[in-house]
């Protein structure tokens, strides 16, 4: 899990699937500008940022 995004070498078409298959998966909107700006730049930061909201989401 220590793969970043830009090791995977997605394109953009790549990261719209990702943000749909984890809204429909998790109940998780993936904002743009988080991959973009570097917050989420690898697998382990996207299942923390799941693991993060979908814990406020059961509390």
């Amino acid at each position: 899990m220590q793969s970043t995004f830009e090791q995977l070498v997605l394109d953009s078409l790549d990261f719209v699937e990702l943000q749909v298959a984890v809204k429909k998966t998790y109940k998780v909107d993936l904002l743009p500008d988080m991959f973009v700006s570097g917050t989420i730049s690898s697998m382990e930061q996207l299942v923390g940022f799941i693991s993060s909201k979908m814990s406020t989401v059961q509390a």
